[in-house]
């Protein structure tokens, strides 16, 4: 090819293209503004992940996502004490089987206590001796 068949192929072209130093560095600007902008997004697609990796959910708002994380929150904080009470409703039920089988033994221990000074009593009685002499006969 001559040289002015080049020069008419090379004015013929559009002015992005045109083999020159300008349009190169062109490029190489378009080139990193577009590295840059797909770093940017892809920096914005990891935070939503690892937002959506956290349990939170993108379409909510501010607001919606602060209940959600306080019913969780209460939510937690109900079951704890619901557990807690469960563990105080045995322990107290616990603690009144001891009293009241404690209360019961100490009764029956009294009880038995009585019962058996009473066979004591009833078996040293003086119901079953003879009875005493009159006085009036000791006198004489």
């Amino acid at each position: 090819m001559t040289s002015s068949a080049y020069d008419a192929l090379r004015s013929s072209a559009p002015p992005e293209y045109k083999p020159c130093h300008d349009n190169v560095a062109v490029l190489r600007a378009e080139l990193k503004a577009t590295a840059d902008e797909r770093d940017l997004l892809l920096r914005e697609v990891e935070h939503l992940h690892s937002r959506l990796d956290n349990g939170h959910q993108l379409s909510m708002s501010g607001s919606e996502l602060h209940q959600v994380q306080s019913y969780d929150r209460l939510k937690a904080q109900c079951d704890t004490a619901v557990d807690e009470l469960h563990m105080l409703q045995q322990q107290y039920s616990d603690m009144v089987c001891v009293f009241v089988i404690g209360f019961l033994l100490r009764y029956l221990f009294s009880l038995f206590c009585l019962v058996s000074v009473r066979l004591f009593l009833s078996f040293f009685s003086t119901d079953n001796c003879e009875p005493d002499p009159p006085k009036e006969t000791l006198q004489r």
